[in-house]
């Protein structure tokens, strides 16, 4: 993957998703958890909604994109998470 438009087309129900790093929601880094739904601003994971961002808001590299608060610059400190696509 290498844009958004790429990633939404990888996003489907079933997808798996390992959350590597966070610098808001420590808690959470290491878990993989399951897309269960999918629309057009917007898909859930074990029932929590992840609302899709501006382009600007993403870095996307292969499987792997990290996704930062919206209008800041992108360092670890605005990271809302890194996450893995787990293929199998």
């Amino acid at each position: 993957m290498k844009t958004l438009a790429d990633l939404k087309r990888a996003i489907k129900v079933g997808t798996k998703i390992l959350k590597v790093d966070s610098a808001i929601k420590v808690e959470t880094v290491g878990k993989i958890r399951t897309v269960d739904h999918v629309q057009g601003n917007a898909f859930t994971m074990d029932k929590s909604w992840m609302w899709w961002e501006k382009k600007d808001c993403y870095e996307i590299d292969g499987d792997t994109f990290s996704v930062y608060i919206r209008n800041k610059p992108h360092t670890h400190e605005n990271l809302v998470g890194t996450y893995k696509i787990i293929t199998e």
